[in-house]
């Protein structure tokens, strides 16, 4: 259940969004969507959002979490790769990557992924 603050939050980001849909800050939209659970709408928000702003590193970055949490991993694992393949020392990127390759028992990948990051 969302508290008032993030339901406010949630609302100027909205507003926000909706007076100009092809800005950036469907990024963040989506991911207090998917803070809140509702990674349907905050996928669906990405997906739009990234059509018109595909080289957006930070949306790729949030689709990818949606993904993850969702249990995707496959569609979280491309998203990271094309995050990093536009930003290649982008540190959140690595370390989502890392940990999903980590999660999926592939440690030599993840290992890799780690050491990039120290």
């Amino acid at each position: 259940m969302k508290s008032r603050t993030a339901e406010k939050t949630v609302e100027a980001l909205m507003t926000r969004f909706n007076k100009n849909p092809q800005s950036l800050v469907f990024s963040r939209l989506a991911d207090e969507y998917r803070k809140d659970g509702n990674y349907s709408k905050a996928i669906e928000i990405c997906i739009n959002g990234l059509q018109n702003h595909p080289a957006y590193v930070t949306g790729r970055i949030v689709l990818g979490m949606c993904y993850t949490e969702q249990g995707n991993h496959q569609a979280a694992i491309q998203e990271l790769l094309a995050a990093i393949a536009l930003d290649r020392k982008n540190q959140s990127a690595m370390k989502l990557l890392a940990d999903l390759f980590n999660r999926q028992r592939d440690g030599q990948t993840a290992g890799k992924l780690y050491h990039m990051l120290s």
